[in-house]
């Protein structure tokens, strides 16, 4: 026998177990649903979906970064033939980002799961490869101009499996538009696009539009892109996803500004949030709430730049007893450690050599402590 608390309690108990990997909420009528993950889908979330993770970084070691704030988009379409399913943006800081220390992006995918795809997918193809993730780079500047920078495309090889993870490195290039002697030579996308070497194939090109063109070599204007997105921003007709029947463009939007059709601006930074000489970065991410970081200097941490980190200062100056005068030293050599309370060994944290004795040092540890 349960007892009465339980019994009468009882759907307080089931509800966190009854979307399988998924979250169960009730709605207005009392009914259960469920919120699943991408990789389950389903009335209770019982069943599998087949889906494509991709986990890819920036690689900028080839950049020139043209400006502290210059962001750069990453627009990740994932298509069928030429039809696209679905797409997802991401914003890089080159000046943010080194060789070492680089934000992984993590985006899901999801096959369609009408017959028609189901079938498509299910038939023997002959070894054909008819699903693939092109990623698509823009430079954003405070000048509200957006610059195209590359085009990578892969192919899904084993898109018969219900899971696949693609992991790539996007490596930037300063330039890869026209050369001499490729395939982007003959200028084949006209007037309203501009050719791009797609980077990972050499042998192949892909035309970057202008603001509502589209077509493999831009050459179709789509009347939907007359006055949908604002005016700085570029218009990609058939951009949407099969969920909008890919008829609804897509707008991407200039830096700062932000939303559907890049009517909503992102001014936070305006406000000077960041003390101690930290400088304000844009975060792009619509489920930030703050929508901007600051990047503190050597001297500050917290969110707001506004706690200073433990400083060692050290002066040299010259004392009666000097055994040798400071300007005989041609060297020095001058370590910051740390002590290891278990073991007493020294731990090296900082070390610098000087020519000569420098007069003064100071050194901001990695270890913060508020001000």
């Amino acid at each position: 026998m349960w007892p009465d608390y339980f019994t009468n309690n009882f759907h307080y108990y089931y509800l966190p177990y009854f979307c399988n990997r998924g979250l169960a909420v009730k709605d207005h009528s009392n009914v259960t649903k469920c919120f699943c993950p991408p990789s389950f889908y389903g009335p209770q979330c019982e069943f599998y979906s087949d889906r494509i993770t991709v986990v890819t970084h920036l690689d900028l070691r080839n950049y020139y970064i043209q400006g502290q704030s210059t962001v750069i988009k990453v627009l990740t379409t994932f298509l069928f033939d030429d039809l696209i399913m679905d797409y997802y943006e991401f914003h890089v800081y080159p000046s943010l980002q080194t060789e070492d220390n680089y934000v992984k992006q993590k985006m899901y995918f999801l096959y369609p799961r009408t017959n028609e795809f189901i079938r498509l997918k299910t038939n023997q193809r002959s070894g054909t490869q008819l699903y693939k993730v092109r990623f698509e780079a823009f430079e954003l500047f405070n000048t509200m101009n957006i610059n195209p920078v590359g085009v990578w495309d892969f192919p899904i090889y084993f898109d018969n499996l219900p899971s696949f993870r693609l992991v790539k490195i996007l490596r930037v290039e300063q330039s890869n538009t026209i050369f001499i002697n490729n395939q982007c030579s003959d200028h084949p996308c006209g007037a309203n696009g501009v050719c791009h070497i797609v980077i990972n194939k050499n042998e192949s090109y892909f035309c970057l539009c202008k603001s509502g063109y589209f077509g493999k070599h831009c050459e179709t204007f789509d009347p939907l892109c007359s006055g949908h997105c604002s005016p700085q921003s570029i218009c990609k007709p058939n951009y949407g996803g099969i969920i909008t029947g890919n008829r609804e463009p897509l707008c991407v939007c200039p830096a700062g500004v932000f939303g559907p059709t890049c009517h909503l601006r992102n001014d936070h930074c305006n406000s000077s949030p960041c003390l101690s000489n930290g400088t304000c970065y844009v975060t792009y991410e619509m489920a930030d709430i703050q929508n901007y970081t600051c990047a503190y200097t050597s001297a500050f941490y917290g969110d707001h730049c506004q706690y200073a980190k433990a400083s060692v200062c050290v002066t040299f100056g010259p004392t009666p007893k000097a055994v040798i005068e400071s300007n005989a030293i041609l060297a020095s050599s001058v370590l910051l450690c740390d002590i290891n309370n278990k073991t007493l060994n020294l731990v090296i944290r900082h070390q610098q050599v000087y020519t000569s004795v420098p007069p003064y040092l100071q050194y901001n540890h990695t270890v913060s402590i508020s001000s």
